[in-house]
């Protein structure tokens, strides 16, 4: 049984069926991620499983019931990218039986989820004081308040204009991601890594192209596969330092490599820096202050730094030494998309 294709290019094909009977009968839908869920033009009452093009296999999959077509409700559908866009390491720390913090309790590490409050650790006091001394309530600024930006500028050497705060690192990796990519367009991205690189592709219709990290070579990226995975989709490049999870520093001469490379291939650099401060085999470079051509978004939060993640207080820093942002109208997304995560 076969379902046409809609104007999205998605088709529904019946590949089982649950007993004898065609009462539950399941569907395969293959899509480009982004592409809106099909409605099936059948009432019998459905279960989809969503697979979209590109990515591993049963790592973007997603189920839902068909809703009986002659319910005022048979067109709504959620949408596929969103379906597919499973957090693996919010999955796994989500079904603990077990709060991590009260693991601590009974002498358990837990090795699931980069919270270091977990093991006891605490904000600073003067950090606490601070917040409940405030008397800012309420909404800021679209980028955050001028003397808190220029204190994240003066911890990592930027400049106040070129810093934006965000809610944590993970939606300053959001916002990075959407500023630069496109529905079709590729971002290459570091295996083993951050599970949410690869979600966060996948939620805006961008392709996640992994390159190794392999051991042999100490963790240093291999260049040679930036460059055969790079092709004419490919905007943007994930460097992760301090390294998540293979806990790798890399040398001021490894991210220079990684910078002149990034220049060549005309990638822009999203540097993910949240764990700058846990840097024990070297001293933590950053990315920003060895490129000089390639544009580097830096991100960061207090998540790691100040024992707080809890918070949901992170940044970006645009470090646009060419202008190419500018031009390409990457920092005014960036602008935009700070307006609208603030309400």
């Amino acid at each position: 049984m076969s379902l046409p294709e809609n104007a999205s290019g998605v088709r529904l094909r019946a590949n089982s069926f649950d007993g004898v009977s065609v009462a539950r009968p399941r569907f395969t839908v293959t899509a480009f991620v982004g592409a809106p869920a099909p409605a099936p033009s059948s009432s019998i009452a459905a279960s989809a499983l969503f697979s979209s093009a590109g990515g591993p296999p049963g790592g973007n999959e997603a189920e839902y019931n068909v809703i009986d077509e002659k319910s005022p409700y048979a067109r709504l559908r959620a949408p596929i990218n969103v379906l597919a866009a499973t957090n693996p390491i919010r999955a796994i720390t989500d079904a603990l039986p077990t709060p991590t913090n009260e693991m601590y309790a009974h002498k358990t590490i837990s090795l699931a989820v980069g919270d270091p409050t977990a093991a006891g650790l605490t904000p600073p006091e003067k950090l606490t004081r601070a917040l409940r001394d405030t008397e800012r309530h309420g909404y800021p600024p679209s980028v955050g308040h001028t003397d808190c930006r220029a204190a994240v500028a003066a911890h990592i050497n930027a400049n106040t204009e070129d810093v934006m705060l965000t809610a944590g690192c993970s939606q300053a990796l959001e916002h990075a991601i959407r500023s630069l990519a496109s529905q079709g367009s590729s971002v290459l991205i570091p295996s083993p890594g951050f599970p949410l690189y690869e979600t966060l592709c996948k939620l805006h219709g961008v392709q996640a192209k992994r390159y190794p990290l392999h051991a042999s070579q100490n963790f240093m990226p291999d260049l040679n596969a930036w460059r055969r995975l790079v092709d004419d989709t490919t905007v943007a490049v994930v460097v992760c330092n301090p390294g998540n999870p293979t806990g790798h520093v890399s040398t001021r001469t490894e991210l220079t490599q990684m910078a002149n490379a990034a220049a060549e291939l005309g990638l822009v650099v999203l540097a993910d820096e949240v764990y700058s401060s846990l840097a024990f085999a070297r001293p933590f470079v950053p990315m920003a202050s060895v490129s000089e051509r390639a544009p580097v978004l830096s991100l960061g939060a207090i998540s790691k730094n100040l024992y707080a993640p809890g918070w949901r207080l992170g940044w970006i820093a645009v470090h646009d030494c060419a202008g190419i942002l500018e031009m390409s109208g990457v920092r005014r997304a960036l602008l935009n998309l700070c307006q609208v995560s603030l309400g």
